[in-house]
């Protein structure tokens, strides 16, 4: 089985004064992840007039200039929300161009991609025939046993795309509130609606054994972080399932798989 893989990040700034730093971050990802010979790479630069915390206007323009001279970049501004639409209405491009995985990533978490992981990545989809390898995520060792989050995660495209692509219920509403809302905390419904899809288990769960996660520390970061706990149960119950009921159904036997670094 052929594995291509394709990165899929999104991004937006509310305001010029963090410009610069977006396009670095989307930089040094990219340049990151070309390292380790990963060639595909999809920016969703997510700016809609209708969504009044989408991106000012200015990032899209800044990302076109700086991939220019880059090969295997392609930026788009999605409209929608963030959580869903910014990532499926760009899922068919990437099956179209070759790619038979997205993984999609949050730049500021590139670093826990390495080449270990991405061996351990094509061993769950050629073994396996994991359809979700998430990647667990450090700052939450507990929770990341058993559930996945895009800020790193694998899915094959062609399931995920007969499935209809991440599921409605994770739609962020326009007044999004990380204390509030459970939308964009754990994959949930989606690896569910693979597993069911295949009749099942279908995801398997890497953990890296690294110490340091996603690195962004501004105050709405850390407002996310620390509701994690919570807005997971919240999921959980509009789901009807506990913790173990979710695993069982969506977790395949032997993972998650400790890498020890």
């Amino acid at each position: 089985m052929h594995i291509r893989i394709g990165t899929l990040m999104r991004a937006y700034v509310q305001d010029a004064e963090r410009l610069s730093g977006q396009v670095h971050s989307l930089n040094q990802a990219v340049g990151r992840l070309q390292g380790l010979g990963i060639e595909d790479h999809f920016v969703s630069v997510w700016s809609d007039p209708n969504q009044p915390h989408s991106d000012y206007g200015g990032l899209y323009p800044a990302l076109v200039e700086n991939f220019k001279s880059s090969t295997g970049v392609n930026v788009k501004e999605t409209k929608g929300d963030l959580f869903v639409d910014a990532l499926n209405r760009r899922l068919v491009e990437m099956r179209d161009v070759g790619c038979t995985h997205v993984l999609v990533l949050s730049p500021s978490a590139v670093q826990i991609i390495t080449p270990a992981l991405l061996d351990l990545v094509k061993e769950a989809v050629y073994f396996d025939e994991a359809k979700v390898v998430g990647v667990a995520h450090p700052d939450f060792p507990d929770l990341s046993s058993w559930s996945v989050t895009n800020t790193h995660c694998f899915w094959e495209l062609d399931a995920l795309i007969d499935c209809g692509g991440f599921d409605e219920n994770d739609r962020r509403p326009a007044d999004f509130d990380a204390s509030i809302h459970s939308q964009g905390v754990w994959e949930a419904y989606t690896a569910l609606k693979l597993s069911e899809a295949c009749e099942r288990p279908a995801t398997a769960i890497i953990d890296t054994d690294e110490s340091v996660g996603d690195t962004r520390t501004d105050a709405k970061h850390r407002v996310k972080i620390g509701n994690k706990k919570r807005r997971l149960d919240d999921m959980l119950s509009s789901i009807d399932m506990t913790q173990e009921e979710f695993a069982h159904r969506t977790l395949i036997e032997g993972y998650p798989y400790v890498l020890q670094s």
